[in-house]
């Protein structure tokens, strides 16, 4: 993603960085840099972030999920869906709670998915987020 001149694309300027540093070697550089791409509420970081929800690192995958909740793009609902069977109980929340966030019929019918075949932390994050 290259950033062109136009004032319109200032963001571009805070957010291509933020996605390099995605890649990181550390675990705090890549959430600091996912949880940063959430704050921005630029769509176009979703397709990146989507791709952090498959990192090595757990931490990582559950910045990512919450970075792509904040910026509740429907678009990153398919690669969040995949998300939820994530082995990891944290990034499961997460997921949910982000899903929550997004909303639309895939995310409603994961999340009462994750009500009946979940982890019991999760099934109430699940529960949790259809109420709202």
């Amino acid at each position: 993603m290259g950033c062109g001149g136009s004032r319109q694309d200032k963001g571009c300027q805070r957010r291509d960085p933020l996605i390099a540093r995605l890649e990181d070697s550390r675990s705090e550089v890549r959430k600091a840099a996912a949880l940063a791409l959430g704050e921005t509420g630029d769509l176009r970081a979703s397709e990146a972030l989507a791709k952090s929800l498959a990192n090595r690192d757990f931490e990582t995958r559950r910045a990512a999920a919450d970075a792509l909740g904040m910026l509740g793009s429907e678009k990153a609902a398919d690669a969040l869906i995949r998300a939820a069977a994530d082995p990891n109980e944290t990034v499961q929340v997460a997921v949910i709670q982000a899903l929550g966030r997004i909303g639309g019929l895939p995310a409603a019918a994961c999340l009462r998915s994750a009500i009946s075949e979940g982890r019991k932390t999760v099934s109430a994050a699940a529960a949790a987020a259809l109420k709202t």
